[in-house]
């Protein structure tokens, strides 16, 4: 069965509960039934991309939406990031996370880059953390603008200094990843677990149940990026 199902514009935009995440107020929601929650989407406008994609797998039915989740948003130049993780868990230390990324190449020299070069320069960085035998890696989805792939990283020896206070030999990441270039933004929307170094054909020694892992690539499905439409 393929999993990565591609959903039409016209099918998002006919559900009522998007989300506007730059103007998003999370004391607006109160207790949501399970259907509500399946069926909401975020929209986030990231340079010249509309993203657009599901609630964090982790909400769940029943409790106010804003309590289940912390966020942190920066801006820097040519460079955004959002991200979620769950309420309680803390950006210094997180065990999963749930974010989207992006960056302005149009003031590049050369921002007509291929696309298979941004796909590989996303993936690059976990093969020189975790190290090529230390990686299990499948592509799930390739275009000529859309990348999504799936990387368990059994153990992360080689972290970049800047990252070394949460990554080493005893540290494991699952990493799911949908890669867009829309005009000259590039945006990634991912899906990260970490925890104890795990082996990648032994599922319960993951950082998250399997089942788990492959809801969230099935949710990734329904994750999607398009130009911004101007009025």
């Amino acid at each position: 069965m393929n999993i990565m199902t591609t959903f039409k514009r016209t099918l998002i935009y006919k559900i009522s509960t998007i989300l506007t995440l730059l103007v998003f107020t999370p004391d607006g929601w109160g207790q949501t039934t399970d259907s509500e929650i399946k069926n909401a989407l975020n929209k986030i406008n990231v340079f010249e991309a509309e993203v657009i994609f599901p609630l964090a797998h982790w909400i769940k039915p029943g409790k106010s939406v804003a309590d289940q989740f912390e966020t942190h948003k920066k801006q820097s130049g040519p460079s955004f990031t959002f991200e979620l993780i769950p309420k309680g868990h803390t950006f210094d230390d997180w065990k999963e996370i749930h974010a989207v990324s992006g960056a302005y190449i149009g003031k590049q020299p050369n921002p007509n880059v291929p696309f298979e070069n941004i796909a590989n320069a996303a993936i690059q960085p976990y093969f020189q953390m975790c190290g090529k035998d230390n990686i299990g890696f499948k592509r799930l989805e390739k275009t000529n603008n859309i990348f999504t792939f799936i990387l368990l990283c059994e153990s992360a020896p080689n972290p970049p200094a800047h990252l070394s206070k949460y990554y080493g030999a005893d540290v494991g990441q699952i990493t799911v990843m949908k890669i867009f270039r829309v005009k000259d933004t590039i945006v990634r929307v991912y899906h990260e677990w970490r925890g104890p170094r795990f082996s990648r054909d032994n599922s319960a020694e993951w950082p998250a149940p399997g089942n788990t892992v492959l809801n969230v690539v099935r949710y990734f499905s329904r994750v999607q990026a398009y130009p911004i439409q101007k009025n």
